[in-house]
C-alpha cells in the first residue's frame, strides 16, 4: 500500500511538470523559435537573399582553342582565345529588381506567418482559459448538487419528502457531472491543439488566472494596410508584375557578344585580335508573346491584389459588426446579468433555508444562475476571440 502511495505521488508530480502553465507572451516566444511554418518561412527568406545577389550573373564564358591548316609545309594557323556574351544591360538591372522584390515579399510572407501562428496561439490560449473558467464553475455547482443528492436521500429515507425530489435531484447531478466530464475532455483536445502550435518538446498549459476582457483600437483598422504584411505584399506583387514586363520588354532588344584571341601563324607568334558583335533577334514572335504574357499577368495581379483587398476589408467590417454585438452582451453581463445571477442564488438560499421556497424550485433557481454564469463565459470568449482576429490585421502583436 505504502509503495502505491509512493508511486501515485511520482506520477502527479511528472503530470504536474508535463504541464507548465505559460503567459502568453511566453507561449508566442516558443512558438515563434519552434514552429516548423515560421522555420520553414525563414528559409525561405535566407534561399532569397541568396538569389538577390544572383542578378548580375553573366553567361559563361567560352575559352577555345582553334588550329587550321594553310598548305602542308607550313605549320598553319593556331588561335587561343575566349567569348562572352553579355545581355542586353537593361536586362540584369530588372532581373536584379525582381530578385530583390522578391526578397522582400518572402521577408513578409516571414511576418505574416510569425503572425497567423500568434492569432492561432492566442485563440488556443483564451479559449483554454475559458474552458477552465467553466471548468472551475462546472466543478463548484457538480459539488453542491452532489450534497444536494446526499440530502435528497437522507430526507427521502426519512419519508420528509416524495420520490419526485430525489429522481429530480439525482438527474441534475448525472446531467451536470456528465457535462464536466465533457468539458474535461473538451480541455484535453484545445491543449493537444495549443501545443501543436508551440511545436516544443516539452507540453505546456496556460497559466491559471482570470481572464482579462482584451483591448481594440479600432482606429487603426483602416490602416491595416500599412500595419499587416498582406498590404505590403500586395504592393510588392505588383511592383514586381510591372518589373517583369520591363523585364520581358528587355528580350526585344540585342545580346551583344566579345571575343579576343591570340594567333600563331605559320609559326610566328604575336598575333591579337578581336571581335565584337549582336545577337539580334530576328524571330520575334516568342518575345512578343512572352512579353504579352507578362502584360496580362500585370492585370491578373492587380485585379487579384483589388479582390483580396476588398475581401478583407468586408471581412474586417463584418468583424467590427461582430464585436459591437459580442461587446453589447458582455456589458449586459457584466453591468447586471452578474449581478442578477448571484442574487438570485443567494435569494434562493435564503428562502429555501427558511421554508419559503420547496427543493424543486430552488434547484431550478440555482441552475438558472448557474447557466447566466455560463452565458457570461461564454459572451466574454467570444468577445475576445473576436478580438484577436481584429488585432491580427491591426497590431504587430496579438498580445496587446
Amino acid at each position: 500500500m505504502r509503495n502505491k502511495i509512493i508511486w501515485l505521488l511520482i506520477c502527479n508530480a511528472l503530470i504536474a511538470n508535463a504541464q507548465k502553465p505559460l503567459s502568453l507572451n511566453e507561449a508566442l516566444e516558443i512558438a515563434y523559435e519552434n514552429n516548423a511554418a515560421i522555420q520553414s518561412a525563414y528559409y525561405e527568406v535566407e534561399a532569397s537573399r541568396s538569389l538577390s545577389k544572383t542578378g548580375f550573373d553573366l553567361n559563361k564564358t567560352q575559352v577555345y582553342f582553334q588550329a587550321e591548316e594553310r598548305s602542308r609545309e607550313l605549320p598553319g594557323i593556331a588561335s587561343l582565345g575566349f567569348s562572352q556574351r553579355i545581355s542586353y544591360p537593361g536586362r540584369y538591372i530588372h532581373q536584379k529588381n525582381l530578385l530583390d522584390l522578391n526578397l522582400d515579399i518572402t521577408e513578409e510572407q516571414l511576418a505574416l506567418q510569425k503572425r497567423t501562428v500568434a492569432q492561432k496561439t492566442a485563440s488556443s490560449y483564451y479559449r483554454l482559459k475559458f474552458l477552465q473558467s467553466q471548468q472551475k464553475l462546472m466543478m463548484a455547482i457538480d459539488s453542491l448538487l452532489r450534497n444536494m443528492r446526499e440530502i435528497s436521500n437522507e430526507r427521502y429515507e426519512a419519508g420528509e419528502t416524495g420520490r419526485a425530489e430525489l429522481v429530480n435531484a439525482r438527474a441534475l447531478s448525472m446531467e451536470f457531472n456528465a457535462r464536466l466530464q465533457r468539458l474535461r475532455e473538451d480541455i484535453r483536445i484545445e491543449e493537444k491543439l495549443f501545443n501543436s502550435f508551440l511545436q516544443a518538446e516539452d507540453s505546456f498549459t496556460v497559466e491559471q488566472a482570470p481572464i482579462e476582457r482584451l483591448e481594440v483600437a479600432y482606429d487603426q483598422i483602416a490602416n491595416w494596410q500599412e500595419a499587416h504584411p498582406n498590404g505590403r505584399i500586395f504592393s510588392y506583387l505588383q511592383q514586381s508584375s510591372e518589373r517583369n514586363v520591363q523585364y520581358r520588354r528587355s528580350f526585344l532588344f540585342p545580346d551583344l557578344n566579345v571575343q579576343y584571341f591570340m594567333q600563331e601563324v605559320d609559326g610566328q607568334s604575336g598575333f591579337y585580335g578581336f571581335n565584337v558583335g549582336l545577337y539580334i533577334p530576328l524571330w520575334f514572335k516568342p518575345q512578343a508573346k512572352a512579353l504579352q504574357a507578362a502584360q496580362y499577368r500585370r492585370q491578373v495581379v492587380s485585379k487579384e491584389v483589388h479582390n483580396n483587398q476588398v475581401g478583407i476589408e468586408s471581412g474586417l467590417a463584418a468583424l467590427q459588426t461582430e464585436l459591437v454585438k459580442n461587446e453589447n452582451l458582455l456589458e449586459y453581463y457584466e453591468d447586471q446579468g452578474l449581478d442578477v445571477a448571484q442574487e438570485l442564488a443567494e435569494i434562493a438560499q435564503l428562502e429555501y433555508e427558511a421554508g419559503n421556497m420547496n427543493y424543486m424550485e430552488y434547484l431550478q433557481s440555482i441552475r438558472q444562475a448557474f447557466e447566466m454564469e455560463i452565458n457570461y463565459l461564454n459572451a466574454l470568449n467570444n468577445y475576445n476571440q473576436t478580438v484577436i482576429r481584429i488585432n491580427y490585421w491591426t497590431y504587430e502583436s496579438i498580445s496587446n
